[in-house]
């Protein structure tokens, strides 16, 4: 699937295919804390900053629109207010972790080989990962990748720079995997609503907001490089 390199966008962790990209160029806002203890010397005139950690980012995606000038755009407006939804719950439920096509394939799969998937073998496992999951009953909400206005390009000295410390910045917010916090969805009254597919009425116009924090793995905190992160080209910090 193409990347959209002018995208404000999330994709799940877990599956690719599960994403939102968000078509109208939101407001988003990026914010860090650095945290130090301050100790008091005795009659002294100030405090000594003690750095204590630097807190993960959070990010805030406001006037996120929703525009639904036809049918369609209602019915893919609509299947976008459901993923975000989905992605703030957790695994809860004697069925959650089985759903329709759980069921017909774990009742069917003995009859499709490799050969029934044109992309063979390969394919066919990661049909099966997708369809089969590897999700347990209490698994938290999924961490989502946000990418804001930005690709890969590598990170090449600047050419005839070599040893200046001067790089290609590869990306503003690449693949920083986020969780959701708080999600805003308000239904306006001074707007008009066009109906779904299905009837479903949808405002024309639909502002919602985000709250997202950064979350990593103890492995991904490990392989972090300051030098890389300097250069812009450290992925998922």
């Amino acid at each position: 699937m193409a990347e959209s390199n002018q995208k404000v966008k999330l994709v799940s962790a877990q599956n690719r295919r599960r994403r939102v990209e968000f078509r109208a160029s939101p407001q988003v806002t990026e914010n860090r804390n650095v945290n130090y203890n301050a100790l008091e010397p005795l009659h002294a005139p100030g405090q000594i900053q003690v750095y204590k950690n630097t807190a993960s980012r959070t990010f805030t995606i406001s006037d996120l629109k929703l525009i639904s000038r036809t049918q369609k755009e209602a019915d893919n407006n609509l299947q976008i207010l459901w993923r975000l939804r989905a992605w703030t719950m957790p695994r809860f439920g004697n069925s959650s972790t089985l759903s329709d096509d759980n069921v017909w394939w774990r009742q069917n799969r003995d009859q499709y080989g490799p050969g029934d998937f044109a992309g063979g073998k390969a394919e066919q496992d990661k049909f099966r990962q997708d369809v089969e999951g590897t999700e347990l009953l209490g698994a938290p909400p999924e961490v989502l990748y946000l990418s804001v206005y930005s690709h890969d390009i590598g990170s090449d000295p600047v050419e005839g720079k070599k040893g200046t410390g001067r790089w290609q910045i590869a990306q503003h917010l690449n693949r920083i995997p986020v969780v959701i916090q708080q999600l805003t969805i308000p239904y306006p009254n001074d707007i008009d609503y066009i109906t779904s597919s299905n009837g479903v009425p949808m405002p024309i116009i639909m502002n919602l907001d985000l709250s997202l924090i950064e979350t990593h793995s103890p492995n991904s905190y490990e392989a972090f490089s300051l030098d890389d992160f300097r250069q812009g080209r450290l992925t998922g910090f």
